[in-house]
């Protein structure tokens, strides 16, 4: 029973669902297109690059909502791999150009082995090019993907409010009867 007399009924068995919208399609042929840029080097970087397969085929196995917003993540300006991935090495200055050229070819990924300094430099800004077009379009794509989950979560909570709306509304509405208001 909450303050004022009122009941609070929660729906216990409302299981939580990845919404599905239509851009996850292509979201996720984009994110397979994002993981073809990333060049493995070093004694890790093979196991650190299955690694990601991995996890971006569990999300895909959950759902492939989970998947798009995982896709979204790896568009994120906060993901990085400069530990394992030549381009971000390059690019956030871990590896230099002069390092680049001395590495041993087992430490580089096959594309790479056997190249010339320019040819490897070049096959770099190439897929580094190629992965900022990808970020770009999965970015887009997942803004208006928000806005249809945005909807989607509104057309449920009014057909069945989930514990937080439940309990957000138990809370506002008793702020409310002690004079508090909301911006909202």
């Amino acid at each position: 029973m909450l303050a004022g007399g009122d009941y609070l009924s929660i729906d216990a068995n409302q299981q939580v669902v990845h919404i599905e919208a239509p851009q996850d399609a292509r979201i996720n042929e984009l994110n397979a297109r994002l993981n073809e840029t990333y060049a493995p080097y070093g004694s890790q970087g093979a196991g650190k690059a299955q690694r990601q397969l991995e996890q971006d085929q569990e999300s895909s196995d959950i759902s492939t909502g989970l998947l798009a917003k995982r896709a979204q993540a790896k568009a994120s300006a906060f993901y990085g791999n400069a530990d394992w991935d030549l381009v971000d090495a390059l690019k956030d200055g871990e590896v230099a150009e002069e390092q680049l050229v001395e590495m041993e070819d087992t430490a580089l990924p096959e594309p790479m082995q056997g190249l010339s300094a320019q040819q490897k430099l070049d096959y770099l800004q190439h897929k580094q090019a190629e992965r900022e077009s990808i970020r770009r379009e999965i970015l887009d794509l997942s803004e208006t993907r928000a806005s249809y989950v945005a909807e989607k979560k509104r057309e449920q909570a009014a057909a069945a409010p989930s514990v937080s709306d439940a309990l957000s509304g138990a809370i506002r509405k008793q702020a409310q009867q002690k004079n508090f208001s909301f911006a909202n």
